[in-house]
Order: C-alpha cells, then sequence, then structure tokens
C-alpha cells in the first residue's frame, strides 16, 4: 500500500504524509516548521485581541529583565526614572536610554584654521550673522 504524499507549503518538495496530522501542509524540517508557527501567529495576533495582547505583555516582561541581566539594577532604575519624569513608559524607550547612557561621549578637538587670525575671533554670543559681518569686513579690507 502507498502512503499519499504532499507538497510542503514552505519548501514545496514533495514528502510523505504522516497519518496522524489530518490536512498536513507543512513537512517536519525545522525551517518549515517555523515558518507553519510564524503563520499560525500571525494569524492569530490579527484575530485574537487578548491573545496579541498577552504578547505584548511577555514581550515587555522578557525585555525588562534582559535589560536588567544586560545594564543592572542600578543603572535600569536610573533609566526608569528618566523614563518617568518624561512621562514616557516603554522598554525601547527605557533601552534607549540606557544605550545612550553606557556610549561614551565622543570629545573632538576644535576646528584650527590655516589663517591663524581667524582662530582667535570670540563671540559673547554666538551668531552667525555676527561672525559674517566679520568675515566679511576682513574681506573687504584685505581686497
Amino acid at each position: 500500500m502507498e502512503q499519499a504524499t504532499f507538497r510542503c507549503a514552505c519548501c514545496r518538495r514533495i514528502k510523505r504524509r504522516n497519518p496522524r496530522v489530518k490536512n498536513q501542509r507543512y513537512c517536519g524540517e525545522p525551517e518549515c516548521q517555523k515558518e507553519r508557527k510564524r503563520k499560525w501567529q500571525r494569524e492569530k495576533m490579527s484575530t485574537d485581541q487578548e491573545y496579541c495582547s498577552d504578547q505584548r505583555e511577555a514581550q515587555l516582561l522578557w525585555q525588562q529583565n534582559n535589560l536588567r541581566d544586560e545594564y543592572g539594577d542600578k543603572s535600569l532604575l536610573c533609566g526608569l526614572k528618566k523614563s518617568l519624569e518624561k512621562k514616557v513608559i516603554g522598554a525601547d524607550y527605557v533601552c534607549n536610554i540606557l544605550y545612550q547612557e553606557m556610549t561614551p561621549a565622543t570629545t573632538h578637538q576644535p576646528v584650527k584654521l590655516k589663517k591663524e587670525e581667524l582662530n582667535d575671533i570670540t563671540l559673547t554670543t554666538p551668531a552667525l550673522e555676527e561672525y559674517d559681518a566679520i568675515i566679511l569686513k576682513r574681506r573687504k579690507n584685505n581686497e
């Protein structure tokens, strides 16, 4: 007796049907099973609001636990405090704050111009209009 076959919806290969699985559409390959689960989950998320909210809650809990492992309790509390001050709550926002806190600030050397007298210009209030006026006056004097 020959076993029935089917074409896998993921890998498109023809496989022998498992007699215990009614209406089998995916084979047992790990990648095909992952695709089957992803498709099921997308469908479930779009139709079941309770499942969707449970998934979001579980994801936030997972992120918070991993943030604690990655950044430590003290840094996490500091990040949470900053997010509460801004009245923005979310694991992504807290993660961004923690990342910014942990990233060292880069300091750049001041720009040095070829004409030394231009390096000595100091403005009490930084305004491009005033700077442009000084430069234009110097250009006229030099011409």
